[in-house]
């Protein structure tokens, strides 16, 4: 499996390509904004013919080969592995309960969004109650998302209906085990830096973290453990705890990518 620091030769940008696995709600288009930024017309984004049109590595791979001048690709249908041993990963992962808020808050607004009907005529508590208790592929966008995403999860029969089981967390922590290093959305800023450092042998003059114009920021320390205080007396003892339990292994996935991060070299 890839690993940051291979012994294998440094690439240069003539080559080499980032790839942006977009988890829904995980400050992907900050991080696209900033990819744009560093690459202009050799960043592009991809995606299926519809939200459910899962794009698998080979996909990925014959996207790229269409497309030699890209540095820079972003797609929340794609999943990995890799496409290809040129490629570099990119994901950012959330606190699963102050993900479910971003969730709640973006398709109250977006009336093309599937679940708009819900989170418009209920309150965050009502819209996580009605996703706890419903089991269409709906309410996998606030049930173990994250692992859903990164575990291949999404490409077993009636993908879109499949409960996340201990085996995907368990495929999902490898993978990320394998790239080295995800970012955090809670330490937002540090996550670019990080990448920034890791990349820079592959990229003229990469520097992600320079890009300060998006909207996303670091959430820490008091401020942090505040927000999601807030959130779970909104929710309620009982819910708070029905949320947890529905996330679980979203919840180890954060908890362990977090603590990787902290002793991740800078």
């Amino acid at each position: 499996m890839f690993q940051f620091w291979s012994a294998r030769a440094v690439r240069t940008e003539r080559d080499a390509v980032i790839i942006h696995y977009h988890i829904f709600k995980n400050a992907g288009s900050s991080v696209d904004a900033a990819l744009q930024r560093q690459f202009g017309d050799a960043w592009d984004t991809f995606e299926g013919q519809h939200a459910h049109d899962i794009l698998s590595h080979r996909r990925l791979a014959d996207y790229l080969k269409r497309r030699p001048c890209l540095r820079a690709l972003s797609t929340h249908l794609g999943r990995p592995p890799l496409p290809s041993r040129r490629c570099y990963p990119m994901v950012f992962l959330r606190h699963p309960l102050l993900r479910a808020k971003s969730v709640y808050s973006f398709v109250r607004r977006d009336p093309q969004q599937p679940q708009h009907g819900v989170a418009k005529r209920e309150s965050f508590a009502g819209f996580v109650d009605h996703y706890m208790r419903d089991d269409s592929q709906l309410a996998q966008v606030i049930r173990n998302y994250q692992v859903f995403h990164l575990s291949g999860a999404a490409f077993g029969p009636n993908h879109t209906r499949r409960a996340v089981v201990v085996a995907d967390f368990e495929k999902a922590r490898r993978l990320l085990a394998g790239w080295g290093f995800a970012g955090i959305v809670e330490r937002f800023d540090e996550s670019l830096k990080i990448y920034s450092l890791r990349y820079a042998p592959f990229f003229v003059d990469f520097d992600l973290a320079s890009f300060r114009e998006n909207v996303t920021q670091s959430v820490v320390g008091a401020e942090l453990d505040t927000r999601i205080a807030a959130l779970e007396d909104e929710l309620g003892g009982t819910l708070a705890a029905t949320f947890r339990n529905a996330n679980r292994q979203d919840f180890q996935l954060y908890d362990w990518a977090s603590a990787r991060f902290f002793s991740t070299p800078r």
